[in-house]
C-alpha cells in the first residue's frame, strides 16, 4: 500500500498542477462571472452524478472480490445499467438547469453527452479496484485532467474563444478519450468479451437487481455527501450574482486541496480493504494511522492558510482576493472531512456503505439551515461558516461510530 500510495501521490501532484493551471486560465480570461457560472454547472453535474451512477463501481468491485461473480456477468450488468443511469442523469439535469436559470443549450448538451462516457469509465474501473491495478486508476485520472486542460488551453488560450461551452466541449472530449483507453485494457481481461451484446435471462435480472440494489446503498450516501458539499452553491445562486459565486468557488477549490491526501488513501483503502483476509486487524491499524495523519496535518494547515492569503490574488488576480478568506473559513471543516474520507473507505469496503447516511443527512440539514440563517448578513462568508460547522459535526459523529462499531469490539 505504501508503494501504491507514493505512485498515486505523484499522480495527484500532476493532476493538481494541471487543475491549478486550468483554474488560473479560466479565472484570468473569463473573470469572476465566467468562473461562477462554470462552478454552478459543474456543481449540479457532480451532485447528480454521485447518485445517478447508482454506485455500480463499488458494487461491482464488492461482488467481484467478495462474491466471486464472473467478469462477463459484471460487464453485461454494467452495460445494461449505463443506459438507465444516462437517462436518469439527463432528466434530472435538464430539470435543474431550468429551475436554476441555466439556459445555455450548448453548455447543457455537452455536459449531458459527457455522462455515458464518464459512466463507462467509472463502472469499468471496478475491475482495476478489485485487482488492485492502482496505476490504471491513476492513468484514468491523469488523462481526464490533462485532456480537459489541453482543450481549454487551445480554445481559450490559443484561439481566444470566450464562450463557456468550449469548457464543456473539452470536458466531453476528455471523458470520451478516457473511455476508449479504459476499453483498450478492459477487453484484455480474461472473461471480458469485447462485445456490446448484453443478452438477458432470469438469472441475469436477479444478479442485476442484486448489484444495483447494493450499488444504491453506495450511491445514496454519496449523494447526501454531495448535497452537504454543494448545496451552498445552489443557495448562493438564488441570492448572489455569478461574480461572487466565482470568488467563492476559487476559495472552495483551495480549501478542498487538502483532500488530495485522503482521496488517495480512500481509494487505496477501499481497494485493499475489500480484498483483505483479516478486516478487523486492518480496521484497527487504520484507526491508529488515521490519528497520526490528523496530527501531522495540523501544522501543515497553519502554513497553508498563511500561504493562501498571498497565493490566490497573485495567481488569479486582485478581483479574487476575497477567495483567500473563503479558504481560511472552510479549512476547519475540510480538515475534519479528511478523517471521514479515510475511515469511510474502510467502512464501505466492509459492506457498510450507508454507515454515515444518517449522520450526513443530519449534517446536510445543519448546513442548509445555517446557510439560510447566515447568508443574509454574512454573504459568501456565511456559506463558509455553515459548511465548516456541518462538516466538523458530521465527521466527529462518524469517527465516534467507526470507533464503537469496529474498534471497541477488538479492545
Amino acid at each position: 500500500m505504501i508503494k501504491d500510495f507514493f505512485k498515486s501521490a505523484g499522480t495527484n501532484v500532476i493532476i493538481l498542477v494541471f487543475s491549478l493551471a486550468q483554474g488560473i486560465l479560466i479565472s484570468r480570461l473569463l473573470k469572476t462571472e465566467g468562473r461562477g457560472e462554470i462552478a454552478i454547472y459543474i456543481g449540479l453535474y457532480n451532485m447528480i452524478y454521485a447518485f445517478s451512477n447508482l454506485g455500480i463501481r463499488q458494487s461491482s468491485s464488492f461482488f467481484l472480490s467478495k462474491k466471486n461473480y464472473a467478469v462477463e456477468l459484471i460487464r453485461k450488468i454494467q452495460l445494461s445499467v449505463i443506459s438507465i443511469a444516462t437517462v436518469l442523469t439527463t432528466i434530472i439535469l435538464v430539470v435543474l438547469f431550468q429551475t436554476e436559470g441555466l439556459y445555455n443549450t450548448y453548455n447543457q448538451v455537452f455536459l449531458i453527452l459527457t455522462a455515458p462516457f464518464a459512466l463507462y469509465t467509472t463502472y469499468t474501473t471496478s475491475f482495476a479496484l478489485s485487482y488492485r491495478w492502482i496505476w490504471k486508476l491513476n492513468i484514468v485520472k491523469i488523462l481526464i485532467c490533462v485532456i480537459t486542460f489541453s482543450g481549454i488551453f487551445i480554445f481559450f488560450g490559443i484561439l481566444g474563444e470566450k464562450e463557456l461551452h468550449y469548457f464543456f466541449i473539452s470536458m466531453f472530449a476528455a471523458n470520451f478519450i478516457t473511455a476508449i483507453y479504459v476499453f483498450s485494457w478492459a477487453r484484455k481481461i480474461e472473461g471480458y468479451t469485447p462485445r456490446f451484446k448484453v443478452g438477458f435471462s432470469k438469472e441475469f435480472f436477479l444478479k442485476q437487481k442484486e448489484i444495483v440494489f447494493k450499488g444504491i446503498t453506495y450511491a445514496f450516501p454519496l449523494f447526501i455527501y454531495g448535497i452537504n458539499f454543494k448545496v451552498d452553491l445552489l443557495i448562493l445562486n438564488r441570492f448572489l450574482d455569478k461574480g461572487r459565486i466565482g470568488i467563492y468557488s476559487v476559495g472552495v477549490t483551495f480549501a478542498e486541496m487538502i483532500w488530495q491526501l485522503p482521496m488517495i488513501l480512500s481509494m487505496l483503502i477501499f481497494s485493499y480493504s475489500i480484498s483483505e483476509k483479516n478486516p478487523d486487524k486492518f480496521s484497527f491499524e487504520l484507526w491508529k494511522k488515521n490519528k497520526r495523519v490528523m496530527l501531522l496535518l495540523l501544522p501543515i494547515l497553519i502554513v497553508y492558510a498563511i500561504g493562501v492569503h498571498f497565493a490566490i490574488p497573485f495567481l488569479y488576480g486582485d478581483e479574487f482576493a476575497d477567495s483567500s478568506m473563503i479558504t481560511i473559513l472552510l479549512l476547519p471543516g475540510t480538515y475534519a472531512i479528511v478523517s471521514f474520507n479515510i475511515l469511510n473507505a474502510d467502512m464501505a469496503a466492509r459492506g457498510h456503505p450507508t454507515a454515515a447516511l444518517k449522520i450526513f443527512s443530519f449534517g446536510a440539514i445543519i448546513n442548509i439551515g445555517l446557510n439560510l440563517l447566515l447568508m443574509k448578513d454574512y454573504n459568501i462568508y456565511g456559506a463558509c461558516i455553515a459548511s465548516s460547522v456541518s462538516y466538523a459535526i458530521s465527521s466527529a459523529l462518524f469517527a465516534r461510530k467507526f470507533y464503537f462499531k469496529l474498534i471497541t469490539p477488538q479492545l
